[in-house]
């Protein structure tokens, strides 16, 4: 009975507090604590300014940067100590209060996770970044859109890496699980291209040209698309099974060293660690070999050129697993060229290239480009494109520069945050409308003009010397020996899903009888 009526007293005094909140409310923006986690200033229990104190809620910020300059957006204190993006907005988010000092730079105390890596060189105007962020508890229920913070933010970055919005998510949001389309724009130099311009940074045949892209579009680029194999765009043994248990291997003892380094038992940590690996199931004097007649069965390989080989047959070791597929949405251009030199009144004619897909891989988007550009040049045929994305295919492709590669936009799956209240079940992670705002002058003013600058770069002039390098390399009967080989596995694969889909049909036929 005295416990029911204590209950009840405590409810009472709580809707007193909060009925009496707008008299004794502290501003936001000091609550943020820009003085770097200072003490905390007295409150009183139950007041309203004592239940939106500072706490740890889960935030997604969508920022934009030009990355160059920097190793990468990615944290890695290993290789790229504080030279990475995610460092630097790490840092600012410190600096301003929203990240204890006992808490920085460890990532892992606030659970830091991205929706997307990008290489060095390559620029972003929505990548997002979500992490463990101290604020005040009722900061967005009470109507807030996450000005204050983002503005707190900026002042305490550099001008190219800005924070556009800042929205709270779910406990369990992951960015990168949620994130089910990724768009990338790649600007291609017109001269590059083999498009003429004259002296005046004006195309020579802007019709010839126009028709001669709206074809591109049409008939090329969508080769791209579907759920195909990409294990020639990208660094193959990155997706292996043997990669992936080495990787595994390598985070399981990086566990346990910090663990033996936090333990005082000392030798008795080391005992640990290993009886904790046998319950893993793990056997490090084994992990990652191959063995057995299938991984080292010989294997008929083609080889047509340097460049250029075929698998007749695979083992192990050479078989493609679903690791090395991607799903690509869409691929296409425009019928014209942009122009980025608006902000110093030059011409520099480029081709913006949309690809969007599910997931990439590494440097796999710079291999499209590269063979986008051969395609377009007439180095190789269409139909050269097809057959490199087929799994028995094994190509070396050109490789163009990351400096005109932009992650333009992300998307995210719906999810509920049953702990906000006004929201709907299904809705998802979304930039808002201020944030779109302060995106789109980050991309006239800082964007734009570097991107423009790097159109002129000296990169593209050793792409182009490798690729005119890289066709030599590419006899003409080879070539079309390559694409006859390609066609008959097509008609081969055909046949074989023909006959499974009748035999298919005749086992529901049979069912139903």
């Amino acid at each position: 009975m005295t416990n029911a009526s204590n209950d009840e007293e405590n409810r009472n005094r709580m809707a007193k507090s909060v009925a009496d909140a707008d008299a004794d409310a502290v501003d936001d923006a000091k609550v943020l604590r820009s003085n770097g986690g200072g003490a905390k200033k007295a409150m009183k229990e139950g007041t309203r300014e004592w239940e939106n104190r500072p706490r740890k809620r889960n935030v997604a910020f969508f920022y934009g940067y030009v990355g160059t300059g920097y190793l990468g957006s990615m944290i890695n204190e290993d290789t790229a100590q504080g030279q990475t993006l995610e460092y630097v907005l790490f840092k600012g988010l410190h600096d301003m209060g929203g990240v204890l000092p006992t808490n920085f730079p460890d990532q892992k105390k606030v659970r830091v996770n991205r929706a997307s890596r990008t290489d060095k060189g390559v620029h972003a105007l929505a990548n997002v970044m979500t992490l463990k962020l101290e604020c005040p508890y009722n900061y967005w229920i009470d109507g807030k859109c996450g000005k204050e913070l983002v503005e707190k933010v900026n002042d305490e970055l550099p001008r190219k890496l800005r924070v556009f919005s800042a929205t709270p998510v779910t406990k369990g949001f992951a960015p990168r699980a949620f994130c089910n389309k990724r768009t990338y724009q790649f600007y291609i130099p017109a001269p590059v291209l083999g498009i003429a311009i004259d002296e005046n940074g004006e195309c020579v045949s802007p019709a010839e040209v126009e028709k001669s892209l709206t074809d591109f579009n049409s008939n090329v680029l969508p080769l791209f698309c579907g759920f195909k194999p990409y294990h020639n765009f990208t660094e193959r043994r990155l997706y292996t099974k043997k990669h992936r248990d080495k990787l595994k291997k390598r985070l399981y003892e990086k566990h346990d060293k910090v663990k033996r380094d936090r333990s005082a038992e000392g030798g008795g940590a080391a005992a640990e660690g290993g009886a904790e690996r046998e319950e893993r199931g793990e056997e490090p004097s084994t992990v990652g070999k191959e063995g057995g007649d299938s991984a080292e069965r010989e294997v008929e390989v083609e080889k047509f050129c340097d460049n250029v080989r075929w698998f007749h047959t695979f083992n192990r070791k050479t078989k493609l697993d679903r690791s090395h597929y991607r799903h690509m949405h869409e691929v296409s251009c425009g019928a014209r060229l942009t122009n980025l030199g608006k902000s110093d009144g030059e011409k520099r004619l480029a081709l913006r290239v949309t690809i969007q897909g599910e997931s990439f891989m590494y440097h796999q988007i710079r291999h499209m480009v590269g063979l986008m550009i051969a395609a377009y040049r007439n180095m190789v045929p269409t139909n050269f494109i097809s057959a490199v994305l087929s799994a028995p295919a094994n190509v070396s492709l050109p490789f163009a520069p990351a400096h005109t590669l932009v992650l333009k936009d992300l998307n995210f799956l719906p999810f509920a945050r049953e702990d906000f209240k006004n929201r709907d079940e299904d809705d998802k992670l979304e930039m808002t409308p201020a944030g779109k705002e302060i995106q789109q002058a980050f991309e006239v003013e800082q964007m734009l003009p570097a991107l423009g600058s790097f159109v002129d770069h000296e990169d593209w002039s050793t792409f182009e010397e490798e690729l005119k390098e890289w066709h030599g390399n590419l006899p003409e009967e080879q070539v079309a020996k390559f694409l006859a080989t390609h066609e008959t596995w097509s008609a081969a694969l055909a046949k074989r899903k023909r006959e499974r889909e009748r035999e298919e049909m005749k086992e529901r036929k049979e069912l139903k009888e």
